[in-house]
């Protein structure tokens, strides 16, 4: 698993986004294997399993841009989203990790464009 490492004094977007346009997608079978692990309460799978889902929550997003929110703050807001969601399917969930995910970002991006306009960024 390779750490995100953005430069210091780097335009944070445009970095972010060529690291993890990098991250390697998993396997079905590696996926499976991490999840099986997740239910188990493993850390190492579900870190594992958010970076890869990273540079998929960026796909997720970018469909929805349009409304109060910067592009960056709707990454963010979708990592937190997908970081939570992650928890909720390895509680309870069954099916398609990447469906259920997509499905918990896109309704969070949603609920927050929906909302006041605060001052962008």
């Amino acid at each position: 698993m390779a750490r995100l490492r953005l430069k210091p004094n780097a335009p944070r977007l445009k970095d972010y986004l060529k690291v993890v346009q990098n991250i390697q997608g998993l396997s079905q079978t590696e996926e499976g294997e991490y999840v099986r692990r997740l239910k188990a309460g493993d850390e190492v799978s579900k870190r594992a399993l958010i970076e890869a889902f990273l540079p998929m929550v960026v796909k997720w997003v970018a469909p929805l841009r349009g409304g109060h929110l910067t592009f960056a703050s709707m990454i963010e807001a979708g990592n937190i989203a997908m970081i939570r969601a992650l928890k909720d399917y390895a509680a309870q969930a069954e099916g398609s990790l990447a469906a259920f995910l997509e499905a918990a970002v896109t309704a969070e991006i949603l609920r927050r464009n929906a909302g006041p306009a605060q001052g962008r960024i």
